[in-house]
């Protein structure tokens, strides 16, 4: 459905480009070659006129109701970590994200960054090639 969406919006754009030249083009004609008042001519106009600002109007509108995502929600998952305070060396349990050592108090904070494709945000954890399931693009295994 969003590769529908995506060809959809582009389809609409490339339409309202081409609906623009050609009313431009046809406007042109009319100046330079038209020496009379000519009703089916006027007619073409306001009709390419009206089509070229209709799809300058929607595209912006459809963008908004079917653009895509850039920025996706994060995806938690309840994480610990053993780990030795650097302070007081007592061994403990420490939550991802802001906590601090249960005897001598330092704050310590701890930050997990899961591999994401850069197209499309799909989290690329254990996979056996170097190239995401979802879209397909390869990238560095590193």
């Amino acid at each position: 459905l969003t590769t529908f969406r995506i060809v959809g919006m582009m389809a609409i754009r490339q339409a309202t480009i081409l609906l623009t030249l050609i009313a431009a083009a046809w406007i042109c004609a009319l100046l330079i070659f038209s020496t009379s008042q000519n009703g089916t001519a006027f007619r073409v106009t306001v009709a390419l006129i009206i089509l070229a600002v209709l799809g300058i109007a929607v595209t912006p509108f459809l963008y908004l109701i079917w653009g895509t995502r850039t920025n996706q929600p994060l995806e938690f998952t309840r994480l610990d970590m053993k780990s030795i305070c650097p302070r007081c060396l007592l061994e403990q349990t420490f939550p991802i994200g802001d906590s601090k050592c249960t005897r001598c108090h330092l704050r310590i904070k701890i930050d997990v960054e899961e591999p994401r494709c850069p197209q499309c945000n799909y989290l690329l954890y254990q996979l056996t090639e170097p190239r995401c399931p979802e879209c397909g693009r390869r990238f560095d295994a590193d």
